[in-house]
């Protein structure tokens, strides 16, 4: 596989790798292992529409069939994409085509409920942007239900759906990016069945591509994952649009992450090596207690944490936050228990632009602001010093 795009967890808790190979000709490819890593099987196939074999989502019924949507690449026909319908084993149940629009970078774009099928892309016109949702529905066998298409409101320059979630009462979530002046806006759009849109929102901009909404409570609150060079969780209510917290940071080791996956008690992220070809792809496995808007922050964390500057790039302000652990104590004899946090900016040669923090600090989490009015566009690096814990992330500077 020289191109990994998804992942998927079936109920038996099997593991289906989805992404493309390159030789003489191209074809999709979907590799299924066990919970213990083991192979089950591999199938490599080459869809009746050339072009169609870069797999963009992959998603299990509740007999594991498999459903699937390739992107089709060649620019004169882009907007027929293919979605295919295969066994738990692998095997082919049926391929076809419809005028939809699927993007480069993987997304979500299919969501089951009752045996029917619900796909979001795009609309592609040759030599213009796409600023047009398509939205249709399928039966198992891939009959059409419904099929829509509608503007997304606003000044948007394009327009790509990223998510597809179910909310109460059958009505969908969908949530999706556009591109404007140098920056993604996240946009979440609540429909019908029948795809009318009932309610529409604009959420704060994101510096990633890469983005998928978790439906927590019942779609009054929704969490939003965000990686690529990092992998972080942020929250949100649906009834407003601003950033509640970020509450949860994983470590990707320094890999790009390409897709995400999430359980119960789960978060499976697969990430591969830049640079074409891909010589090796890894799925890492998270643990993690599922958290709720509602929580607040005065729960004392039992490690020392970093998280990823928001929004980055930025321009010309950005907000770093860390956490802080219960752990050594003031000079004070039954002092409160501190630590010294150190907390500094760079630039890209290593030289210090700016010290935010320096003090003793209890637990608890804390954010800052860091304001780059007067500084030039580039790479900076900042640094958390706390006792023998040191750790830096990148942020650039876009104006």
């Amino acid at each position: 596989m020289d191109e990994p795009a998804d992942i998927e967890v079936d109920s038996k808790g099997n593991i289906i790798v989805a992404g493309s190979s390159y030789s003489f000709e191209q074809y999709y490819t979907l590799v299924q292992y066990s919970s213990l890593g083991k192979l089950n099987w591999s199938v490599r196939h080459k869809p009746f529409n050339d072009g169609s074999f870069q797999v963009r989502d992959i998603i299990t019924d509740s007999n594991d069939n498999i459903y699937g949507i390739t992107r089709n690449t060649f620019t004169s026909d882009t907007s027929h994409g293919t979605i295919f319908k295969r066994s738990k084993d692998g095997v082919l149940l049926w391929e076809k085509s419809f005028d939809v629009y699927f993007p480069e970078e993987p997304s979500e774009h299919l969501l089951l409920l009752n045996d029917t099928l619900y796909v979001a892309g795009s609309l592609f016109t040759e030599g213009s942007v796409n600023d047009v949702i398509v939205c249709l529905s399928l039966t198992a066998d891939g009959d059409v239900v419904s099929y829509k298409r509608f503007s997304v409101p606003g000044n948007v320059v394009q327009q790509n759906v990223r998510d597809l979630k179910p909310v109460s009462d059958n009505v969908l979530a969908l949530a999706n990016e556009s591109y404007w002046a140098g920056n993604y806006y996240l946009h979440t759009f609540l429909l019908s069945k029948d795809f009318k849109i009932l309610q529409s929102d604009s959420l704060v901009s994101t510096s990633s591509l890469k983005a998928n909404i978790v439906n927590e409570t019942q779609g009054k609150q929704f969490s939003v994952y965000a990686y690529g060079g990092e992998l972080y969780k942020i929250e949100y209510s649906i009834a407003n649009s601003n950033l509640s917290k970020q509450v949860k940071s994983f470590d990707t080791e320094g890999e790009l992450v390409h897709r995400i996956q999430l359980n119960d008690k789960h978060l499976f992220a697969l990430s591969a090596d830049i640079g074409f070809p891909v010589t090796s792809s890894t799925v890492r496995r998270y643990s993690f207690e599922t958290t709720g808007a509602a929580e607040e922050n005065n729960v004392h964390p039992n490690t020392v944490m970093l998280y990823p500057a928001y929004p980055n790039p930025f321009n010309p302000v950005t907000k770093i936050k860390y956490s802080v652990p219960v752990g050594a104590y003031s000079s004070a004899e039954g002092g409160t228990p501190l630590h010294n946090i150190l907390l500094k900016v760079y630039d890209i040669l290593g030289n210090e632009v700016t010290t935010l923090v320096n003090e003793e600090q209890p637990a608890g989490s804390y954010e800052v602001e860091f304001s780059a009015t007067s500084l030039p566009s580039g790479i900076y690096f900042y640094t958390l010093r706390a006792g023998s814990y040191t750790e830096s992330k990148k942020m650039i500077l876009l104006k």
